[in-house]
Order: structure tokens, then sequence, then C-alpha cells
């Protein structure tokens, strides 16, 4: 026997599991000159007061983001055929140079009532006439969620590439799971093939060969992502929505 079709579907309910939280020391906020620091006994975590970005993570001692790199907006991903037929990299091309000349017009840090520190980073970009707001929430076990608002431009009428933020991580973060759509790419107009589960891999194994180098590895419907060391371990993106 052999199979000819599968589908999966999703059942109309949904129970969270309950979380086990562990109580970490609240982390102190270090400003200076050139940066603002969050740390405790556990992590280290470093916002660059001239750019906004997150420069450096450092957890149990590990250093997650590769030294001279940042966390930081972007709003363009790499070229398709598809996008070469409709003039993409032509007429879409103000949202790669707002990603490269972004200006930092604000950046404030408060402190929360349940001892979560707030910084506010707003940038200017200039190409596209609009401004895009992170807001980088850091809690003392380490756990940093961001929330990040694109305002409306009445100038730019492009459709945007992307909307995201980007970050290189260091080469020994090789190990890959998810839990989302795969295991092999998908898009949001194809990834039906593609069923919903925990997938584990590695970052190489993600490349897919197209003749004409383009964006691909692409992953849809991700509730959480982790890269990981041989020991165990990495960071983990979770989406609150989806």
């Amino acid at each position: 026997s052999h199979l000819v079709a599968n589908h999966q579907f999703k059942l109309p309910w949904q129970e969270d599991a309950p979380i086990d939280r562990i109580q970490f020391t609240s982390p102190e906020m270090v400003e200076t000159d050139k940066s603002i620091t969050f740390k405790n006994d556990t992590f280290e975590l470093v916002i660059d007061k001239a750019t906004g970005f997150i420069t450096s993570y450092i957890f149990n001692k590990t250093s997650f983001l590769k030294e001279g790199t940042a966390i930081r907006p972007d709003f363009w991903r790499a070229v398709t055929d598809n996008d070469f037929g409709n003039g993409m990299p032509t007429k879409n091309i103000n949202w790669k140079k707002a990603s490269k000349n972004i200006k930092l017009i604000g950046l404030k840090t408060t402190r929360e009532n349940d001892g979560k520190w707030k910084t506010e980073a707003s940038w200017l970009l200039p190409e596209v006439n609009t401004t895009f707001i992170s807001s980088y929430f850091v809690s003392g076990d380490g756990s940093v969620q961001i929330y990040n608002l694109l305002k409306a431009t009445t100038t730019e009428k492009s459709d945007i590439p992307r909307i995201g933020m980007v970050l290189c991580m260091n080469s020994e973060f090789d190990n890959f799971s998810w839990f989302g759509r795969g295991p092999w790419e998908n898009y949001c107009d194809r990834k039906s093939s593609a069923f919903v589960d925990v997938y584990q891999s590695n970052v190489t194994e993600q490349m897919v060969p197209y003749i004409r180098p383009q964006e691909n590895g692409n992953k849809t419907d991700v509730r959480w992502a982790a890269l990981t060391n041989n020991d165990g371990a990495g960071l983990m993106a979770v989406c609150y929505h989806i």
C-alpha cells in the first residue's frame, strides 16, 4: 500500500498548558554615555545609545550575538525570480534604503510596575517618510519581549517586502528547531503540503539550491523557533499571536 493523499486541519479548541515560572532577581539598569545595560547574576543585555539596537546578549556566561552585529529593524529580503518579473528590485528599493539608513530619533527607558524594564527606541526612515518604533521589555529571567510598530507612510506607494528584525548569531548555534510548518520551505501561497509540527534540523539544511541564488528556506505559521549549540544553549524566538 502507499499514501495517496493526506490533509491536516486545526481542531476548534485550544487549552494553554500551565507554565512553571522560576523567580529571578530583577535586573539592574546601568546607563553610560554610550550604552544602556540590563543585568543580574544570570544575564546581561546591552543597548547602544547611538543606534537604539541591542548589541550584546549574554546568558550564563554564553554570548549569543556575533561580535560587531546587532538586533535591528529590517524591511528587505533577498529577491526571487518572481520579484524580478514584476520589477520589485527597482520599484521597492526605497525599503532596502530605509533598512540601511535608519536614524534614531528617540530612546527612553522606564521601570514597569511588574519589575520589568522598558526601553522604547524610535527611528526615522527618511526614504519612505515614516517612523518605526521598538519597545524592549527586559525581565529578570533574561527573556526579552519586543513589540514593533511601523507607522503608515503617505508618500511611499510600493509594497513592503518584509517587516521584521535581523540578528546574526555565532556560528556554533547551528542546531535549528521550530514549531510551525515544515519540514521543507513553505510560503503563504504554498504551504498546504507543509504540516504543522515540531521539527529538528540544522542551519545548513535550510538552504534550497535554486539555479539562481534567491530568497529561500522560509517557514510559515511558526509559533516558536530556536537556534542552539551542541550543549543545548541558544536563543528561542516566540510568536505571541498567530
